[in-house]
């Protein structure tokens, strides 16, 4: 094997093994339950979200306007994001950051799409 595939080969193991152990935890069906409802971004464009079975309980969210469904992929307990695609989380389509009150409850979410951001109420 050349040299240059050798090294090609650990930096590629090596970056994802750091992207593996970056990566968070996935949420609990529980967490995504609390995090379940309907956002209204604009009278007539609203964002609903839930786990879906089909997907291990992964979140997942359905755009009423534009018809986009697709897996949410956490950050943390409260950031996420959403590549082009179903199957790919880069790059970067959407992220969505969820607001809690003090004691814990989710009131509204900041979606972020392209260079708009909204703040939609649960």
């Amino acid at each position: 094997m050349k040299l240059q595939h050798r090294i090609a080969g650990l930096c590629a193991f090596g970056l994802a093994t750091l992207a593996a152990a970056a990566e968070p935890a996935p949420i609990t069906l529980a967490q995504a339950r609390a995090l379940a409802g309907s956002y209204q971004l604009a009278p007539g464009h609203v964002i609903d979200m839930g786990p879906m079975d089909e997907a291990g309980g992964q979140l997942i969210f359905l755009d009423s306007k534009t018809r986009r469904m697709g897996p949410l992929h956490n950050l943390s307990d409260t950031r996420f994001i959403s590549g082009h695609t179903i199957g790919s989380r880069m790059p970067v389509a959407i992220r969505a950051e969820f607001i809690k009150t003090k004691d814990g409850k989710v009131t509204a979410m900041r979606w972020t799409e392209g260079q708009k951001t909204v703040t939609a109420k649960k």
